[in-house]
């Protein structure tokens, strides 16, 4: 059995049929998600397996007593983030080079414009904050004008949540949104097969 049909194996029956009728590399986007996910709730001490992970229809991915996570993909790079307490987290991770100002004219306001114009935040970063914050609440990009994206948070319908931005290599940008102080992610850097065979052969 190949390396990905293992990883297959291991997700609920649902996911694993939606994903059998994606695009190859929806696929594997999806699988190293996981994976990924994997890896950072280990990193914390909770070695969730793959099974326990429910992917509601229309709701985000998440793991009943285990840690809040949020994966996002992007330009080839899959970043994750994961809260220890189980609370709802948001990440975010975009190609700096995919996201100029006149693509968010639709969705930022007139403080948000000024963080573009007197170049506080690149497109990039103000976007990564908004989707960041959509993935906290639940939400989808319909909604995309909601969260207010300040030079330190974001607001969201009147709650304050603290974000960290990043640059990441190949020219990203990732953000993460929570509503609580965030600790300083440590950027750790995993090999795509080491994270799918690590999935593959967690002990059940």
């Amino acid at each position: 059995m190949s390396l990905l049909a293992r990883c297959f194996a291991r997700l609920p029956s649902g996911r694993r049929g939606a994903l059998e009728a994606a695009a190859a590399d929806r696929q594997i986007d999806s699988l190293l998600g996981v994976a990924l996910a994997l890896a950072a709730a280990r990193a914390i001490g909770w070695p969730r397996m793959p099974e326990a992970i429910e992917f509601p229809d229309g709701a985000k991915p998440a793991w009943p007593s285990g840690p809040g996570f949020s994966v996002a993909h992007a330009a080839g790079i899959v970043a994750c983030a994961v809260r220890r307490d189980g609370a709802a987290v948001g990440c975010d991770v975009e190609w700096a080079g995919a996201v100029a100002a006149d693509d968010l004219r639709l969705v930022i306001d007139e403080s948000e414009r000024a963080l573009l114009e007197s170049r506080v935040l690149s497109p990039a970063a103000l976007w990564t904050r908004k989707e960041a914050a959509l993935k906290w609440a639940g939400l989808g990009l319909r909604d995309a004008a909601r969260p207010r994206v300040g030079v330190d948070r974001v607001v969201l319908d009147g709650t304050a949540l603290r974000c960290v931005t990043l640059d990441l290599t190949r020219g990203c940008v990732a953000s993460i949104v929570a509503d609580a102080p965030l600790e300083m992610p440590g950027r750790v850097v995993h090999e795509p097969l080491a994270l799918l065979e690590a999935m593959a052969t967690m002990p059940r």
